[in-house]
């Protein structure tokens, strides 16, 4: 049996904190999927995600488009599909809100339930109610997607998503 990780983290307040992962992360990476037509955008996501003590795999998706084309090839591979997936709402061609559409029509074909965390470049572009129907989308975010933004948003899937062995 694998000991469960322990992770003393630094926060920005001196406090140290000892971080758990529940029994269902603990020999499992979470997979991320970053949706954003911004490479610069995309590269400061994933370097931000890389240095997070949270074990994670990042797939980068310049295009809504491809994501989708990703998202419908491997919907019977749970262990290819994202966990969580982080959204810019402002793209050209497939914006956030029809990516959102579209993954709804594709959702009752896919082996996993992905969460969504949209992302916006201005406070007032974010609308969390956008998506909020579906229950997928569990977070508005501005960019840049900071560390302490990515750590509260996964401990909270974590958390929630736990599955008991």
């Amino acid at each position: 049996m694998w000991k469960i990780p322990i992770r003393p983290i630094r926060m920005a307040r001196g406090y140290f904190v000892i971080r758990l992962f529940q029994t269902y992360y603990m020999n499992k990476e979470l997979i991320i999927m970053l949706i954003d037509d911004n490479e610069t955008d995309n590269l400061i996501a994933g370097k931000i995600i890389e240095i997070s003590p949270i074990p994670s795999l990042v797939k980068n998706f310049t295009s809504a488009r491809k994501a989708l084309d990703f998202l419908e090839l491997n919907a019977g591979n749970p262990d290819s599909l994202p966990d969580l997936i982080f959204l810019d709402i402002n793209m050209p061609l497939v914006n956030g809100d029809q990516f959102l559409v579209e993954l709804e029509a594709l959702a009752a074909y896919l082996s996993k339930d992905p969460r969504i965390v949209l992302l916006s470049s201005f406070d007032r572009g974010v609308n969390f109610d956008q998506g909020k129907g579906t229950g997928r989308v569990i977070q508005a975010l501005v960019k840049p997607l900071l560390r302490a933004d990515f750590e509260r948003v996964a401990q909270e899937f974590i958390k929630t998503h736990q599955k008991v062995a």
